[in-house]
């Protein structure tokens, strides 16, 4: 199992990542898949952390739901302790999570993408190779706004005139008089 890629993923999104590991097996990568590989009698933390310790590399795929997924989080904090290589594949745009965001990913992401492309860069990380693919760009937050010039200005004349007009006139040039 040592040569495995573990699947990690929000249940939501399994439209995208169950296809993907299919497509990844029939190109002969290694996956381990909670659908697949957790027997209906399995406790399913533990099995989940024996494959976490005993596969290669985690993959995770990135989407609002995924970074929003508690469990999610766990794998990837798990997999991060365990110091396994980690694989992001953007499935949707999303905030990265702060771990993620130094690491390459490869992107499925978009009306356009290319996905045959994507899908033999993903085959040549799964497999350990140096393939060029994406920097993570870090989107901003959702609530974030646009720079306003105006407001600095303002503050600053806020506090401009906050001081006392002794201070102020100390600054003035004086007309000789004293």
């Amino acid at each position: 199992m040592g040569d495995r890629i573990f699947f990690c993923y929000a249940r939501e999104d399994q439209a995208f990542p169950v296809p993907l590991a299919q497509e990844l097996k029939r190109r002969e990568v290694a996956v381990w898949l909670d659908q697949w590989d957790i027997p209906a009698e399995a406790d399913w933390d533990k099995t989940i952390d024996k494959a976490l310790g005993e596969c290669e590399r985690l993959l995770i795929v990135l989407s609002p739901a995924s970074v929003q997924s508690g469990e999610v989080r766990g794998e990837l904090r798990q997999a991060l302790d365990l110091k396994k290589p980690i694989l992001p594949v953007l499935y949707r745009a999303c905030e990265i999570p702060r771990q993620l965001r130094v690491i390459q990913f490869v992107d499925f992401s978009g009306p356009k993408v290319d996905y045959e492309p994507a899908l033999n860069k993903l085959v040549s990380a799964c497999r350990g190779g140096a393939e060029e693919v994406k920097l993570v760009q870090t989107a901003p937050a959702p609530h974030a706004r646009k720079f306003r010039w105006k407001l600095p200005v303002a503050a600053a004349l806020a506090i401009l005139l906050r001081q006392s007009p002794g201070t102020l006139s100390a600054t003035r040039p004086r007309n000789g008089n004293g």
